[in-house]
């Protein structure tokens, strides 16, 4: 699987096995007074891969494990016109 060096970010579309659920985050966000509900995600750091950044941020976030990473898109960017930030699309199993 090729390495993505572009991305600031990514974002863990994560299948949860076990459950046969997708694995989705909640917080709470003060801008729209309510939660926001969305896929784990996180920024890359540098000297980091996208495929670490993914594990990383799945632990960090769910307390789940990467058990396979099946696949991973290319940049995408999410506020074209706002910002020039990109995500890579990060399809897991946990």
């Amino acid at each position: 699987m090729p390495t993505i060096k572009t991305a600031d970010a990514v974002v863990i579309v994560a299948f949860h096995t076990d459950s046969g659920k997708l694995v989705l985050t909640r917080e709470y966000r003060v801008p729209l007074g309510g939660d926001e509900y969305g896929f784990p995600a996180g920024l890359i750091e540098k000297g980091e891969t996208v495929q670490a950044t993914a594990r990383r941020e799945l632990r960090e976030e769910t307390g789940l494990s990467v058990t396979r990473i099946a696949k991973v898109s290319p940049p995408v960017y999410t506020t074209t016109g706002l910002s020039d930030e990109s995500v890579v699309m990060v399809y897991v199993e946990c």
